[in-house]
């Protein structure tokens, strides 16, 4: 009898053990161990066109359609892709911030007005964010320009959560490619960060020199991006802060491709 008794008690007593050991685990979550990426793929686009534009040049490499941009969009919010800022990506590069695995910068470079506006509500859709490298000095062409304005741009830094501006130079976005002085250098640098406080560069055409890196160091950039097949590859912690790689999405590769880039 002693025994059935202190049986049900013992029954009785580890019950309310467990339900104290969920609650205080309710209360106190145990901590997630972090992952943390050892590479990010930051990928490159330039315009995204309607899918009827691009159905008339589907060879054309620097055009994106619509339709192929929220595919791969919509895949990566499948995958659990976590979409990050220049920002975090700056500091996971330095050690300071652990990012999940599944990390990606998304990146547009030029800052052509239709293609901010064809990609907000995709990004919107799958609550993704992305980044516009723009020419500082194009922002000045006014709205009917095929860039985005500076009254534009300035709006949607203060409304739109799903885009962040930085700079595709100042105005050193020139096909010749000419190596140019320190002091060019520093003051582009300085027109950056004093118009519209950027902090990270993208290097037009994927042209970049010593001069260039220690002027944009020196005036206050944090991190530089590279572009081109020479450089094609997965951002990683161990390249230098102003030659970060990046993947360029052209507008020739298919679904399976993109995939394949980042996942193969």
């Amino acid at each position: 009898m002693k025994q059935g008794i202190l049986r049900r008690a013992c029954i009785r007593g580890g019950m309310v053990l467990a339900c104290l050991i969920l609650m205080m685990a309710m209360v106190f979550p145990t901590p997630a161990l972090a992952s943390n990426a050892r590479k990010v793929p930051v990928l490159t686009y330039h315009k995204v066109v309607s899918n009827k534009r691009k159905r008339k040049n589907p060879e054309a490499r620097m055009t994106v359609s619509i339709g192929e941009f929220n595919r791969q969009m919509r895949w990566l919010r499948k995958k659990h892709y976590t979409a990050i800022t220049c920002d975090q990506l700056y500091l996971w590069h330095e050690g300071k911030l652990k990012l999940p695995r599944r990390s990606v910068l998304i990146t547009f470079d030029d800052g052509y007005t239709s293609t901010i506006k064809r990609i907000i509500p995709v990004l919107e859709k799958y609550d993704l964010r992305a980044t516009v490298f723009v020419i500082g000095a194009k922002t000045y062409y006014g709205d009917q320009s095929r860039y985005i304005s500076v009254n534009n741009l300035r709006k949607l830094q203060k409304s739109c959560p799903y885009i962040e501006f930085q700079s595709h130079t100042w105005n050193l976005h020139n096909k010749k490619r000419k190596p140019r002085s320190y002091a060019l250098y520093a003051e582009d640098a300085r027109r950056q960060k004093a118009e519209y406080g950027f902090d990270y560069v993208a290097y037009p055409f994927g042209f970049i020199t010593k001069k260039m890196i220690r002027a944009y160091r020196d005036n206050g950039i944090k991190m530089g991006f590279l572009f081109g097949e020479k450089y094609n590859g997965f951002a990683t912690r161990k390249q230098k802060r102003f030659a970060i790689r990046r993947l360029e999405v052209p507008g020739t590769m298919t679904m399976d491709e993109f995939k394949k880039m980042l996942e193969g």
